[in-house]
C-alpha cells in the first residue's frame, strides 16, 4: 500500500452514496440518521488513519404527497455534517418529474399496446458519477492507501477496479446491507465491512451544534427512542427481536445474548454465544448461503470456507446482534 513509515497507518478515504445508505440502512431507523459519518468509518476501520471522508447526495425538494418536512431535516443534517473535521459533501440533483409508464402487471388495451399510467417519478442524478470520479482523483494523486467505498450500488465497480489497477490502492466495501451484491464480491475487495445499526447508533452527532449561522438542533422525529418494549408485547425488557424471522419471535436478551431455546434449535458453546445453522447451495462460481432462523441473512461468497465468517456478519447485522457472539455451522447441499 505503499506505507514506508513504521508504525504509520495506512490513509483510508471513505466514499459515501447517501442515498444508498438511506435506502439501505436508515429509511426504516429514525434514530440512526443523526449520523456522524467520520465516527463511523473510524469506528469500521480502527486500523486505518481516516484522512478523509465524502459524503454524496442531492438536496431534497417538496413534493407533493411527501412529507413537507423533509427538506428542512436534510437541510439540518447537512449543516452539522459541515461542522465534522475532514468531511466534505458533494451534490448531485433531485429531480422529481411526472411521465407516462407501463402499468405492472402488464395490461394490455384492445389493439395490443400496454396500458399505461400517469406516475411522478422521484431520482437522485449525478451523484454516483461524482463518486466514481473523486474516488479515481483521489487515488491517482495519491492522497490515501486504501478507498472504501459505502454503497452497495453495482455502479462503482468500474471505478474500484481502476483504483486498484491504476491507482496501485487498496480497495474496499462498506456495506450497508446484509450481503455485497455479486458484482462487487466478484472484484474480490481487499476489505469488507458491514454497517450495523449499533454502529450507527454509538456513531450519532450532539443533539445540538453549533456553526457559524447559529445553533443545529436534532429533528425531533430522529431522536432515539426507549428500546424497551411494553411487558403485553411479549418482549423481556432490554430484549431485541431478530428481524426476518417467519414463524415465532426469537430473542437475544440484552446482557446474556440468550436464544429462547423453544423456538430455536440452537445449541450454546458459551454463555455468550448462539449457534446458528445455516445452508449452502452453488449458483454458477458464487455459494449462496442463507440461515434457517434468521432467513433475512444471506451471503454470497466464492469459496464455501468463507461462509461461516460471512453470515456470522449477516446475521448479526440482522439481528443487530455482536459479530462475536454468533456461532455459524454451513451445512452443504449437494446437487442431485
Amino acid at each position: 500500500m505503499g506505507v514506508e513509515e513504521v508504525g504509520r497507518k495506512p490513509r483510508a478515504a471513505v466514499y459515501i452514496d447517501g442515498f444508498n445508505l438511506y435506502r439501505r440502512a436508515l429509511e426504516h431507523r429514525p434514530d440512526c440518521r443523526w449520523l456522524d459519518v467520520r465516527k463511523l468509518s473510524e469506528t469500521l476501520l480502527p486500523d486505518f488513519e481516516v484522512v478523509l471522508v465524502r459524503y454524496f447526495t442531492a438536496r431534497v425538494r417538496f413534493v407533493e404527497g411527501e412529507d413537507p418536512a423533509a427538506p428542512s431535516r436534510q437541510s439540518a443534517y447537512l449543516r452539522a455534517l459541515a461542522t465534522l473535521p475532514a468531511v466534505t459533501t458533494h451534490f448531485g440533483t433531485f429531480r422529481s418529474d411526472r411521465r407516462w409508464m407501463a402499468k405492472s402487471p402488464l395490461e394490455l388495451d384492445d389493439d395490443g399496446s400496454p396500458r399505461t399510467v400517469r406516475v411522478r417519478k422521484i431520482e437522485e442524478k449525478g451523484s454516483d458519477v461524482s463518486l466514481a470520479a473523486h474516488l479515481v482523483c483521489d487515488a491517482m494523486d495519491g492522497l490515501v492507501d486504501a478507498a472504501f467505498v459505502l454503497s452497495n450500488d453495482s455502479d462503482f465497480v468500474d471505478a474500484l477496479r481502476i483504483v486498484r489497477e491504476r491507482g496501485g490502492v487498496e480497495i474496499g466495501l462498506m456495506c450497508p446491507s446484509p450481503s455485497p451484491v455479486r458484482s462487487l464480491l466478484a472484484l474480490e475487495p481487499d476489505h469488507v465491512r458491514h454497517v450495523r445499526a449499533a454502529a450507527m447508533r454509538d456513531s450519532q452527532l450532539p443533539d445540538r451544534i453549533a456553526d457559524v449561522r447559529g445553533v443545529i438542533t436534532r429533528p425531533k422525529s430522529w431522536r432515539a427512542r426507549s428500546t424497551e418494549a411494553p411487558p403485553e408485547a411479549g418482549f423481556a425488557p432490554g430484549s431485541r427481536d431478530i428481524r426476518g424471522c417467519t414463524a415465532n419471535v426469537l430473542r437475544i436478551t440484552t446482557g446474556c445474548n440468550r436464544a429462547a431455546q423453544d423456538l430455536l434449535p440452537a445449541t450454546k458453546r458459551g454463555p455468550m454465544t448462539t449457534t446458528f445453522t445455516s445452508h449452502a447451495h452453488r449458483e454458477g462460481r458464487w455459494w449462496v448461503v442463507q440461515n434457517d432462523q434468521v432467513p433475512g441473512a444471506i451471503s454470497q461468497v466464492s469459496r464455501i470456507e468463507l461462509a461461516a465468517g460471512a453470515q456470522r456478519e449477516a446475521i448479526a447485522f440482522v439481528a443487530e446482534a455482536v459479530v462475536d457472539d454468533v456461532a455459524v455451522v454451513i451445512r452443504m447441499e449437494r446437487p442431485s
